[in-house]
């Protein structure tokens, strides 16, 4: 997505439905028990039909629900660093 925002301006309908789609794929995960944990506009593609995909789950946090369906799990530790710092949020 970064490259798509640096080569051209979308026009308000088409940054809306980009938008959506993103939150739509998101809360998918969420339900599923999946939190992505580094969502930024490299981890966003946008397909030729302009279908949003969401990428890269690599630091993504498995709840009880998604750990049920598979082995893979993340464990942190507090103070740990895990995410891109420009986008981290302050606290």
């Amino acid at each position: 997505m970064r490259e798509l925002t640096d080569e051209r301006k979308f026009s308000l309908p088409e940054a809306v439905d980009i938008i959506l789609q993103s939150a739509a794929a998101l809360a998918a995960a969420h339900r599923a028990g999946v939190i992505h944990r580094d969502i930024k506009p490299e981890n966003i593609m946008l397909t030729q039909d302009s279908l949003v995909k969401i990428l890269d789950f690599g630091v993504a946090k498995f709840g009880d629900k998604a750990r049920q369906k598979s082995d893979l799990s993340m464990k942190t530790t507090p103070g740990l660093i895990i995410s891109t710092t420009a986008y981290m949020s302050p606290e």
